[in-house]
């Protein structure tokens, strides 16, 4: 988490990996909740190939130039047997 004047660039590197060996990662999305409102979807993946073993990825953003607005960004990767696993990161404007 962290706090950030309006209007910086910011970007967050991802890296997810398969935990078994038949378990290969099929989606990846990107959701933010500003205030704490409903989820949006900004980024979304469905993943093939070399993807469902490892899947790296940088998103970038710039946040709004709106002071104390907090930004929930939650990454969420589900494997082939529809585990999910997500992290979370709040991103405040000054």
């Amino acid at each position: 988490d962290a706090t950030l004047p309006g209007g910086t660039d910011v970007t967050i590197g991802i890296e997810a990996a398969k935990t078994e060996e038949k378990d290969v990662l099929v989606k990846f999305n990107i959701s933010r909740s500003i205030d704490g409102g409903t989820p949006a979807t900004v980024f979304d993946k469905s993943l093939t190939g070399s993807e469902g073993d490892q899947y790296d990825y940088d998103f970038t953003t710039t946040l709004d130039n709106v002071s104390g607005q907090t930004n929930e960004y939650t990454f969420t990767v589900t494997n082939r047997d529809g585990l999910i696993n997500q992290v979370s990161l709040t991103l405040t404007v000054q």
